[in-house]
């Protein structure tokens, strides 16, 4: 489902098309440049740091009632399948939200930041909000979960589950 607003929203009328990983990616207009750019996140403690290398396979606001939990409201997030991390792999605590699910999300034992979140299926997320260059989200998930305070961005597609 498709949400209306009247917030004002950044346009993709500019962006070059490509095949996308995921079908509704809409990658940025600096496609090229970006394709083989590293970035890096720290927590806010800095005793873990992690990188990631090329576009995302999916770059999302997450509307899903365990994000909503752990961030207080929609969380970015990107998906890649392969994460590098530098440190502090030993200074994170682990938590199954969904027993059985294989899905991890770890936090730095320090100072409680979410710095990593890996998949039953082996891909990892990250929180886009902690990366630079900027990747903006491209799309809302878990739109069926969404609290009231939520802000949806009409240009962007909307699933009411994982596309």
């Amino acid at each position: 489902t498709h949400q209306t607003s009247t917030v004002e929203t950044f346009s993709y009328a500019n962006t070059q098309p490509r095949q996308a990983l995921v079908p509704s990616y809409r990658p940025s207009t600096r496609t090229a440049e970006l394709t083989m750019t590293t970035r890096s996140w720290k927590c806010m403690c800095g005793s873990f740091e992690a990188s990631v290398t090329g576009e995302p396979l999916m770059a999302c606001w997450c509307h899903c009632t365990l994000c909503r939990q752990q961030a207080g409201s929609a969380m970015q997030l990107g998906v890649w399948k392969e994460v590098d991390i530098k440190s502090g792999a030993d200074n994170l605590i682990e938590y199954e939200a969904k027993a059985g699910t294989g899905t991890l999300r770890k936090s730095c034992k320090t100072c409680g930041s979410f710095c990593i979140k890996v998949m039953g299926n082996g891909v990892s997320v990250a929180p886009l909000g902690c990366l630079e260059p900027v990747i903006k989200p491209t799309m809302h998930i878990f739109t069926e979960d969404k609290g009231g305070q939520d802000i949806m961005f009409p240009d962007l597609d909307c699933h009411d589950q994982m596309p």
